[in-house]
């Protein structure tokens, strides 16, 4: 196995992904991994090692390629809202402060509506927070600002012109509404007020429309008020003292060694286990189903026309669907199993059902480009 400090960048997110398709037990204790892409090259490498020690670590990688506009909040909430989410881990930096998609995470994270929706001991979900770099606020003849300032102008353009922040994505402006509740109520029970929530989104969407040294400063000081009112004293862990996750405390569920092997290319092969927890799917499905026509979904474009059905997270993709293959994005050993198979033809149409794979497996199957597959579970594609 390649030692994680000599591998690339593109080959510790290319096991990790694995990980998250083909390993990730969302039906065991996990932990949730809150970071800034922008500091990608530290946090997966660490993730990684989490992972090769066989803890089981959700981790979005995807949130700049989503195929639909509320798939990593659907991704998010559903993750926090879950009891065997046991432990949060946030990276903490300046990208991380300027990150409105992280502080809508950190803001739910200790939020009344999320400790409502869990339950018991594990209603507030203990966060560790691992220190990249110390937060700095931009001014306006930082060295570093151009790099902001060149994603401030990418957001720009996603949302278009003319438009406010949250225009496109409702759900955002919801989840931020949500967490901005809580964060008001613990600053006005310690005489620290910023106003309401609807007065706080509004001064971020006038400040989003201003400069970007404005938006981001109005985002880095809700990170600080955040801090100011959580407290997190014990819980920071600084990086270059090689700190020791607190995960077996928590009892995050941990896949032994004799469950996950390295062929000679390196890479992971799910064994035995999987295959036969596919096989349970299977099964449980021909029994509560009777095969029948009953919540068939479809999706499609010029490159994919895809139906199939859902097992609970996970995707059968039915027979006649048209599917994309990508050498860059596409489960290359699960098309390569199809092709075997002779369950394909040559214009990418199966001849056969799909068994249950994980929706973000599905995803890049049918799709073949970068998706976790939320949004395959959207009731809107349902036809029957």
């Amino acid at each position: 196995m390649k030692k994680i400090e000599e591998m690339t960048k593109e080959e510790v997110l290319k096991e990790i992904r694995q990980f998250e398709d083909e390993k990730f037990n969302h039906n065991k204790r996990f932990v949730f991994v809150s970071y800034s892409h922008m500091d990608m090259d530290v946090v997966l490498k660490m993730v990684l090692e989490w992972i090769r020690d066989g803890y089981n670590i959700a981790i979005d990688l995807d949130f700049e390629n989503h195929t639909s506009d509320t798939s990593w909040i659907d991704l998010m909430e559903k993750r926090l809202r879950s009891d065997l989410c046991v432990q949060a881990v946030c990276f903490r930096s300046s990208n991380y402060y300027y990150s409105y998609a992280s502080l809508i995470e950190i803001l739910l994270l200790r939020s009344d509506y999320l400790i409502d929706k869990r339950h018991g001991e594990n209603a507030l979900i203990p966060i560790d927070i691992y220190t990249i770099t110390n937060p700095i606020k931009i001014i306006d003849n930082d060295i570093d600002s151009a790099i902001y300032e060149k994603k401030y102008y990418e957001m720009k353009n996603n949302v278009g012109s003319g438009n406010k922040l949250f225009d496109k994505n409702e759900k955002e402006k919801n989840e931020f509404k949500i967490g901005l509740e809580t964060l008001c109520k613990k600053l006005d029970s310690k005489n620290k007020s910023k106003g309401n929530p609807d007065k706080i989104i509004s001064d971020i969407e006038e400040k989003f429309n201003d400069t970007y040294i404005d938006y981001y400063n109005i985002i880095f000081s809700l990170f600080d008020a955040w801090f100011s009112v959580n407290d997190m004293n014990g819980n920071f862990k600084d990086l270059n003292y090689n700190p020791r996750p607190t995960f077996d405390k928590q009892k995050v569920y941990k896949i032994t060694e004799s469950q996950i092997k390295y062929d000679t290319q390196e890479k992971v092969i799910v064994e035995s286990n999987h295959t036969n927890n596919i096989n349970n799917d299977t099964a449980k499905f021909n029994i509560q189903n009777n095969n029948s026509d009953d919540n068939i979904y479809e999706v499609s474009s010029k490159d994919y026309n895809a139906r199939y059905k859902i097992v609970g997270d996970s995707i059968i993709i039915l027979k006649g669907s048209k599917i994309n293959y990508s050498e860059e994005y596409s489960p290359k050993k699960i098309y390569q199993n199809l092709v075997d198979n002779h369950k394909i033809n040559e214009d990418g149409i199966l001849l056969d059902d799909v068994e249950p794979l994980p929706r973000s497996t599905a995803g890049r199957l049918i799709k073949g480009v970068s998706t976790n597959g939320a949004d395959l579970m959207d009731e809107k594609r349902k036809i029957k």
